[in-house]
């Protein structure tokens, strides 16, 4: 019989249900010799098969085809003797033996264990080898499934088919020396799955009595021997179960055996096993997770890990109870592992230790139920409470880690607390009995719409510890001292902190006040914060020992960015209320109060530039406010970039002090207001239009070249000082400007000029009128006058020639004044109201010509502002008109002459 037929016989007899001994022990070797990787192919083995009947241990090494498949017609027989293994692999990583093996096709009937040998010599690598067959176990005791760890060797097993029985009750145990099996079989073995070294992974757990990749039993699972800490990787995308824990079941001699629970899977992990057994006594069907050895167990404690890296809901519903059995003594301790989340949500009775390392351990899930045993706790990671029921918690938590209080309910500590982590109320209320506190946290922050009750304190308020904050935007029940390094810090970014009685502020105290936007509403979260107090603010600082306001501007929220706070100018001045206090403020001084801009007590610093302004603390009946007192500026700078506004609009409804402002930008800025400023006023660019009376009284303007000053319709305005020759335009129109020093007449007249043009008073510097220069294009003369008025003040204004007085007609006292000063044709200097209507410094025919030429000799007002009636003036003959007349004629033939020669 050759090799082949010798491996059909045996699959043969396993059919037919053979299941006696093996005359011999018979071992082979996978040597991947043959042509093909088939089993039936003797050339793959060491050792050929010698009888039908025959039981192997099957081993596998080397690197030669390595993905085998058994090809027999139903199964092989493994068997172990002594400490040799129905399949073994020595693939250890060495030279030689560093394959790793994927075996499939028919089922192996397993009359012993997998192992993986012991190295002589391994290198620093993970092995991972691989069965797909199915398998079925045979063993009354265990069938051991051994991977290993060796040094830095680490091997790790597959077993990717259904795991068999060939009765009911098989246990199939994960032994070894470390290492990881990965099931991911319908595994339908009932007896029990014992994890006893290292891990076992699965992507699923199911319910008990259903086939699953941990079995189809109705018992609890195994993990941990009593002497070692094993664990199940959880790494499906989740689901609930009613399967459960017997934690670290072993002999007493060790107190290190325990059980971890691992979820690194997408989705949660459930488990909610109900009690059942019918009296709700047997310990291994009871649905908790407890140790159930039943031998003399006399060690103190195992240990439950929750572990893992997934952050969803994954939950205990399940009880976590002690030891299972009344004659021993062991407890249960829990410990959090892992950045993922666990919640429990069961009726615990364990008294050993919590212990949060890792990740969150939340209790309960927003209802009634859910506890941490009985034992102490330690917290260095995350606590969250979250029941909607009152509960009253009166152990002492100790640790680095922060506490959530969350869920509807009120969570009340009737004893001093030692974890020094933050406390954050999201929901409900946090209350502290009249022994409790929580003086070692270092923070305690109270979300919109949750509490923080103090009213209970025997001292009648809560005293903010030093280096305590107390901060958020929900509400504080009961009174707050804030002084000896405490802060506080309202709002969760900016916001508004409530609290409900009396307020001190105190020496050595600190407010926090955060601000992101200069403008909006205090305690708003886009402005900044605020604190209201329903009862009293005392101020109990002193000068020496003030209070401290620390501030901290915010360029953006969520999460917070330290930077310049948005709508803020260090020009203007501000008030931001902070504080507020319903039964009023007493013992207020401002030098009570020390304000700091730089990054300090935990803050950003104020970031904005403050131009030389300075900050100070006022109180407002029952506010207490910030306020900022702009710097002096060296000069306003008022931009209107195109169009038309008001100074109002363009945000200076009035502008006084002797700062001076300087007009940019294209487009028209109109100052409509009386404003006191005594500095200069420059225009730049674009048009400045006076549009009072009283618009720059006392400012002298500079138009430069690119500017142009301009007056509203038949304005009379008065105006500091004028330099009509910077380069700049001024446009009377049909207005009237007096210049109230500092102008000498020659420079005015040589502005007039300049603007004057050719006769158009189409000039683009100097002094001009837009009115006469259309006038003028329509052949009606009418030019810009000046007056010296004697006070040092002198006069331009919108005019016709022989208007001398300016007063916008032409009458008697105009033709006296051309005569009476006796200027005429003298070749004397002259000015306009002595006649000299063409600024050539002298009167002559050529002004009286001027004179008569208008036309409006005793005929009224001839700059009517609309909706006004002229009065025509009667008549007055004299001496003087006829005089006048004369000369005016002959100045008409002079001028004609003149024409006529230059013709």
């Amino acid at each position: 019989m050759n090799t082949s037929d010798r491996i059909r016989a045996i699959v043969t007899a396993a059919a037919l249900g053979f299941t006696c001994v093996a005359e011999a022990q018979l071992t082979t070797t996978w040597t991947g010799g043959g042509s093909t990787a088939l089993w039936s192919d003797a050339a793959n083995w060491s050792t050929p098969p010698l009888a039908s009947s025959g039981t192997y241990t099957l081993t596998f090494s080397g690197t030669s085809k390595t993905a085998s498949f058994n090809d027999s017609v139903t199964a092989v027989k493994a068997n172990i003797i002594g400490n040799s293994s129905g399949i073994q692999f020595t693939n250890d990583g060495t030279a030689g033996k560093n394959g790793q093996f994927v075996l499939s096709g028919s089922a192996i009937t397993l009359y012993g264990d997998i192992r993986f040998t012991n190295p002589a010599a391994a290198n620093a690598v993970s092995m991972t080898d691989e069965i797909k067959n199915d398998l079925v176990l045979t063993s009354a005791n265990s069938t051991l499934i051994y991977t290993a760890s060796y040094g830095n060797l680490v091997h790790n097993l597959i077993i990717s088919g259904v795991v068999r029985e060939d009765a009911i009750g098989r246990v199939f145990r994960k032994g070894g020396t470390g290492g990881t099996l990965f099931l991911s079989g319908e595994n339908v073995f009932t007896g029990q799955m014992q994890v006893f070294v290292g891990s076992v992974s699965v992507d699923r757990f199911e319910n008990i009595s259903d086939p699953s990749p941990l079995g189809a039993g109705n018992i609890p699972i195994q993990v941990g021997n009593g002497t070692q800490t094993c664990s199940i990787i959880y790494t499906g995308s989740g689901e609930t179960t009613n399967r459960y824990i017997a934690v670290g079941a072993g002999p007493a001699s060790s107190a290190s055996g325990g059980a971890t629970i691992t979820n690194n899977g997408s989705g949660p992990l459930v488990f909610d096993a109900a009690n059942r057994s019918a009296a709700g006594t047997n310990p291994f069907d009871n649905g908790r997770f407890n140790t159930n050895y039943q031998g003399d167990n006399t060690v103190p404690v195992r240990t439950l890990t929750i572990n893992g890296t997934n952050s969803t809901d994954s939950e205990i519903r399940s009880e976590i109870a002690d030891q299972a059995y009344a004659q021993v003594t062991t407890s249960i301790q829990l410990a959090k592992g892992g950045s993922g989340k666990w919640i429990l949500s069961g009726a615990n009775t364990y008294s050993g230790t919590t212990t949060i390392s890792a990740g969150t351990l939340q209790i309960g899930t927003g209802g009634t139920t859910g506890n941490l045993g009985t034992g102490p706790v330690i917290n260095n990671a995350t606590l969250v409470f979250k029941r909607s029921d009152d509960i009253a918690y009166d152990r002492d938590i100790t640790g680095t880690g922060s506490l959530v209080k969350s869920g509807a309910g009120v969570l009340t500590f009737g004893t001093a607390q030692s974890y020094t982590g933050p406390t954050s109320i999201e929901a409900g209320t946090l209350s502290i009995g009249e022994t409790g506190s929580l003086a070692a946290s270092s923070r305690i922050t109270v979300a919109a719409g949750a509490a923080f009750s103090v009213a209970d304190v025997l001292t009648g308020a809560y005293a903010v510890p030093a280096a305590q904050t107390l901060g958020g935007d929900g509400t504080v029940v009961g009174g707050v001292t804030v002084a000896g390094g405490a802060t506080l810090s309202p709002g969760a970014s900016p916001g508004t902190l409530t609290i409900t009685d009396n307020v001190t502020f105190g020496s050595g105290g600190n407010y926090n006040w955060q601000m992101l936007s200069a403008t909006g509403t205090a305690g708003s979260t886009e402005s900044w914060d605020l604190l209201s107090a329903g009862g009293s603010l005392t101020i109990a600082s002193t000068n020496v020992d003030p209070f401290k306001i620390n501030l901290w501007s915010l360029s953006g929220v969520a999460p917070e960015v330290s930077g310049s706070a948005s709508n803020f100018n260090s020009a203007q001045n501000y008030t931001w209320k902070i504080a507020s206090a319903g039964g009023g403020i007493s013992g207020f001084a401002a030098n009570k109060f020390l304000i700091s801009t730089s990054a300090t007590n935990g803050t950003g610093g104020f970031a904005n530039s403050l131009g030389g302004g300075t900050f100070s603390i006022a109180q407002s009946g029952n506010d207490l406010n910030l306020v900022f007192t702009a710097a002096a500026p060296t000069v306003i700078t008022i931009n209107v970039a195109s169009g038309t506004q008001t100074q109002s609009q363009a945000g200076y409804p009035t502008l006084s002090g002797t700062v001076p402002v300087v007009k940019t930008g294209g487009g028209t800025l109109v100052v409509n207001a009386a404003n006191t400023v005594t500095g200069s006023t420059t225009v730049q660019q674009g048009e400045l239009q006076l549009a009072n009376a009283s618009a720059l009284g006392a400012s002298k303007l500079v138009p430069v070249a690119g500017g142009t000053v301009s007056l509203t319709p038949f304005l009379e305005t008065t105006v500091g000082g004028l330099a009509p020759n910077a380069g700049g335009l001024v446009n009377l129109a049909n207005g009237k400007v007096t210049v109230a020093s500092g102008l000498s007449p020659t420079d005015l007249v040589a502005a007039i000029v300049a603007g004057r043009a050719d006769g158009s008073w189409t000039g683009t510097s100097g002094i001009t009128s837009s009115v006469a220069a259309s006038d003028v294009a329509s052949s009606i003369p009418r030019a810009v006058g000046w007056l010296d008025n004697g006070d040092g003040s002198l006069t331009a204004a919108y005019a016709a020639p022989g208007d001398t007085n300016i007063d916008w007609q032409v009458d008697v006292l105009d033709a006296s004044n051309f005569l009476s000063f006796g200027k005429f044709d003298t070749g004397l200097s002259a000015t306009w109201l002595e006649g000299d209507f063409n600024y050539d410094g002298v009167v002559d025919v050529l002004d009286a010509a001027d004179f008569f030429g208008t036309g409006l000799y005793d005929a009224g007002n001839y700059n009517t502002p609309p909706g006004t009636e002229s009065i025509a003036a009667v008549p007055e003959p004299s001496t003087w008109l006829m005089t006048l007349a004369g000369i005016s004629t002959v100045g008409w033939l002079a001028s004609a002459r003149r024409r006529a020669l230059h013709g």
